[in-house]
């Protein structure tokens, strides 16, 4: 079995044919947050598996409700169909476990009105963001433990926010500014923001950031560090009834405190 997985937080009851063969197990977590029933398939053990409020080892949050799907083999977990109640959201996927060469694990997963500051609060404390985010993930990560599992863990995520706040940085203000004075904190509002995030254990990443905020709209990439240094480049243009103006603004600081410059 993979390092680091014990069984001393779990019970359960085993059924067994006349033959000795396994024919249906049933286990659960001692806090009853997590049960699995087990019974033989063709392609080894088949799960059925219902959580409550379960935090899974190493992880940053809890999956408020929990269906899904499994197959145990000797040296690899598969966890299909996986439908789960998820910071305010719905998170739909797949999710491999293999240890046959020391430990990795593979992910994905579609996200539909997740909670931006609850996500916010559970993986970047510092980064103060409201709205809807939906959109899908892919993760990766390789290890020798379970819990180094999830700190190596690298994702990949195309998502949209809709009806949203992003706290320390006033876009639209450093634009009408253009250049003649820093912008610090603030907040700008948006209907909607798209972008592909790149996540490793060391940094967060996107090149590709659009932001719809009424008479403001933006374009650009940013890069910020596990320790919440930001460093971003948008393309910013303030549009009014009479005319357009386009500003490169650049932004950079530290999560939350962040300060935005027009350059002419």
């Amino acid at each position: 079995m993979a390092e680091g997985v014990t069984f001393q937080d779990v019970f359960g009851e085993l059924n067994f044919r006349p033959d000795g063969r396994l024919e249906k197990a049933t286990v659960e977590s001692t806090d009853r947050s997590l049960l699995v029933e087990a019974q033989p398939s063709p392609l080894g053990i088949a799960l059925n598996i219902e959580g409550r409020a379960w935090q899974p080892f190493g992880a940053a949050t809890s999956f408020a409700s929990l269906q899904a799907k499994g197959v145990l083999q000797a040296d690899k977990l598969l966890i299909q169909n996986i439908d789960t109640t998820f910071l305010g959201g719905i998170l739909r996927g797949n999710w491999l476990l293999d240890w046959s060469n020391g430990l990795a694990m593979a992910g994905d997963a579609t996200l539909n009105r997740i909670d931006a500051r609850k996500l916010g609060t559970a993986f970047v404390p510092a980064l103060k963001l409201e709205g809807d985010v939906s959109g899908t993930l892919k993760l990766r990560s390789s290890s020798r433990d379970l819990e180094g599992l999830w700190r190596n863990a690298e994702a990949v995520l195309n998502t949209e926010i809709t009806r949203g706040v992003l706290y320390g940085v006033d876009l639209g203000e450093a634009a009408r500014r253009n250049g003649v004075s820093e912008v610090r904190a603030g907040a700008t509002k948006f209907d909607r923001l798209r972008s592909t995030i790149s996540i490793t254990p060391k940094q967060v990443v996107s090149k590709d950031v659009r932001m719809d905020a009424g008479m403001v709209t933006a374009t650009g990439q940013f890069v910020a560090g596990r320790d919440g240094q930001v460093e971003a480049s948008m393309a910013v243009t303030l549009q009014t009834s009479v005319s357009s103006l386009n500003v490169p603004v650049r932004i950079f600081g530290t999560l939350p405190d962040l300060t935005a410059v027009g350059r002419k």
